[in-house]
């Protein structure tokens, strides 16, 4: 009998447990003709240079049964890199090959659940990896009924995962890895008052507007600020853009500041 890592060794992690589960289950070994009721030795061994470093024993199982065992190895949740192997107790030598697990939040549901490289792990990163919020030091200029207009903005309130860069100051991009799920986007703006024509925001994706949209009157109101809100959860690619987009039908330019953000949530 000789035991085989199911599905090679794995991270695991739940709202209490972090670590590395290892699932072994037994096969007749003509070799060492050893019995289902043979102990089991784990052992555990750091990372170095893409190899297994100096290992350590760190589980002495107790015989598997015909279906298998779970075994988890408690391990810090911080992206670290473990080699795992095992043997019969019995046997000298005998040790199966390395497998390597990185200790990483992770929920039931595979790659669409795993972290973004550039984010630090933690219990409230599990649920949602990529969050981005932007905000705008000083008003806009948008002009009068030239269609939809991308905000720019200057402010980063939140940068989770490296959505936004400075260098694109209207764009928040999907990332190329770990991009599946549901992706919320939300905006605001802020009107300056006046009481002709319509006030819009809408969503640009890869430069062209998307729906939903919300349109309302102009506000006339003294030193009242027109605000509009936009949600929405749209289909994303690897690489898309979207933009917060105003317009407007004052008859000139009005003062517009704003407020972008998306978050990833499953």
């Amino acid at each position: 009998m000789a035991l085989t890592w199911q599905n090679d060794a794995q991270p695991s992690i739940d709202d209490t447990v972090y670590g590395a589960t290892l699932t072994l289950y037994p096969t007749f070994d003509v070799l060492t003709g050893l019995l289902s009721t043979a102990r089991v030795e784990v052992r555990r061994a750091p990372d170095v240079a893409g190899a297994p470093g100096t290992d350590v024993t760190i589980a002495n199982l107790d015989p598997i049964p015909a279906r298998g065992f779970v075994f988890v190895d408690p391990r810090p949740n911080d992206g670290s890199v473990w080699w795992y192997s095992h043997r019969h107790a019995q046997a000298s030598g005998g040790w199966s090959t390395w497998q390597v697990v990185t200790v990483q939040p992770v929920i039931p549901g595979g790659d669409r659940l795993a972290v973004p490289p550039a984010m630090t792990a933690s219990m409230a990163n599990t649920h949602s990896r990529y969050n981005v919020s932007l905000s705008q030091s000083a008003v806009q200029a948008i002009g009068t009924g030239a269609g939809t207009t991308a905000l720019s903005f200057d402010t980063v309130v939140l940068n989770v995962g490296g959505l936004f860069s400075l260098g694109n100051p209207t764009r928040i991009t999907i990332p190329t890895i770990n991009y599946l799920g549901v992706w919320m986007f939300f905006m605001q703006a802020a009107f300056a008052a006046n009481g002709t024509g319509f006030r819009q925001v809408q969503f640009k994706k890869n430069g062209s507007d998307v729906s939903p949209q919300e349109r309302q009157p102009g506000n006339a109101g003294i030193n009242t600020i027109h605000s509009l809100t936009g949600w929405t959860s749209i289909d994303v690619a690897p690489g898309d853009y979207f933009e917060a987009a105003v317009a407007q039908t004052s008859g000139g330019n009005l003062n517009v500041q704003g407020f972008f953000g998306a978050l990833h949530i499953w």
